[in-house]
């Protein structure tokens, strides 16, 4: 009977200190890393009035060339370009960064 009161009392003591480091365990402010903001990098940086061509490449090449406000296909000048599409483009790609 002695001998299963002191298992008793041996078992009690280790829940209570398993509770009691439970607690503080959870109470402490473990985390490691301090949150900082993400660094960026400039990929692309410049004004798009100073841009006078644009080439893209791929499965085709493209090129265009800015004279007097107007942008042309340097490949064959007759045809016909959407000024607006090229200058938006051109405006979405003058500042670009990543994280």
């Amino acid at each position: 009977m002695k001998k299963k009161r002191i298992q008793l009392i041996v078992l009690i003591i280790i829940c209570l200190l398993s509770i009691g480091a439970y607690f503080l365990v959870k109470h402490l402010d473990l985390s490691e890393t301090e949150e900082t903001a993400p660094e960026t990098a400039v990929v692309t940086d410049f004004s798009s009035g100073e841009v006078k061509s644009l080439s893209a490449t791929g499965a085709h090449t493209l090129n265009f060339v800015k004279e007097d406000d107007t942008w042309y296909n340097a490949d064959d000048r007759e045809m016909n370009l959407d000024q607006t599409e090229i200058s938006a483009l051109i405006n979405n790609i003058d500042h670009i960064t990543t994280d």
